[in-house]
């Protein structure tokens, strides 16, 4: 009996182990609803914008994308399918770059740039919320 417990908390903790590596992307993106929607909001709503609250959100959104990215990302874990591979990579750089250009674009001001970049992030969001099965 001592063996078999043993023998299962080994399994439990290993499968523990793992759910813990997936957490950063999987966290990220779940953290990243409700900023992702104020941004979708002021973004429909064009230069009319409530920019001190598109600037948050755009902020909010580069630090959870910077902590979800600390890993490298390995598709394979999330049970995603070999063909679904390359089209995830693509979505994750997309993200990457257009959250990068996002958050520039506040920095220094440019509510233009911060527009048309932040506008643009709700859809390669959804899109990896539904590849990894989030909504």
């Amino acid at each position: 009996m001592r063996k078999f417990l043993a023998g299962f908390c080994l399994f439990f903790f290993s499968l523990s182990a793992l759910a813990a590596e997936d957490l950063p992307l999987v966290a990220g993106l779940k953290a990243l609803g409700g900023p992702i929607r104020t941004i979708a909001d002021e973004t429909a709503k064009g230069s009319q914008a409530d920019f001190a609250a598109l600037g948050k959100a755009v902020i909010e959104v580069d630090a959870v994308w910077k902590t979800a990215m600390t890993d490298a990302l390995d598709v394979e874990r999330y049970g995603i399918p070999a063909a679904e591979h390359d089209e995830v990579r693509r979505t994750v750089r997309l993200m990457d770059m257009l959250v990068g250009y996002a958050a520039d674009a506040w920095k220094r001001g440019d509510h233009g740039l911060v527009l048309r970049a932040a506008g643009r992030l709700p859809e390669p969001y959804a899109r990896l919320a539904a590849t990894l099965d989030l909504h």
